[in-house]
């Protein structure tokens, strides 16, 4: 059964598996994306998703997968968000991007590299870029890895300082 506020918002997610080019489609209510505090209206600008990356919705491992596809339409406030990801080296890499649209007007990218760099301990550098007057530029990197009791730890090793720079 669809709710008034699912009306007012869409969310699709497309994904291929590793063995497939064929892409599978799924609908998602916005109460099964958003992490909703009770009685709180789902909003792509002020809602928290339950999820941080798109695969986590599909239940499904990095490595059954090889790109993912999120599309989230809010018809209220007119905006919208796509999100890519591919996955390669058995899920261990992924390649993300994401696209943020206000009336139909791009108003925000950004891509997401993160490479597994040693197996032991587990460790994944993460470079974020976006386009900078229309170049392909850096804005951060950093360097995680696992720690034996399943926490994880982050090393920044660069990012720029110029907020104009971070838009």
């Amino acid at each position: 059964m669809k709710t008034g506020s699912s009306k007012k918002i869409s969310i699709s997610i497309d994904y291929q598996l590793i063995d497939s080019l064929e892409w599978c489609h799924v609908d998602f209510a916005p109460e099964q994306y958003f992490d909703l505090e009770p009685g709180e209206e789902p909003s792509l600008e002020c809602s928290v998703e339950k999820y941080p990356h798109t695969i986590n919705y599909l239940q499904l491992l990095p490595s059954q997968v090889r790109a993912t596809r999120l599309f989230v339409e809010d018809h209220k406030n007119e905006c919208s968000q796509k999100i890519t990801e591919f996955f390669w080296e058995k899920g261990e890499n992924r390649l993300s991007e994401r696209k943020d649209f206000l009336k139909g007007k791009e108003i925000y990218n950004e891509m997401i590299q993160e490479l597994k760099v040693r197996s032991d301990p587990p460790t994944t550098d993460v470079i974020r870029m976006s386009r900078i007057n229309n170049i392909l530029s850096p804005l951060f990197h950093s360097r995680i890895w696992d720690n034996p009791d399943g926490s994880q730890d982050e090393t920044v090793l660069w990012t720029t300082s110029k907020p104009e720079e971070r838009k």
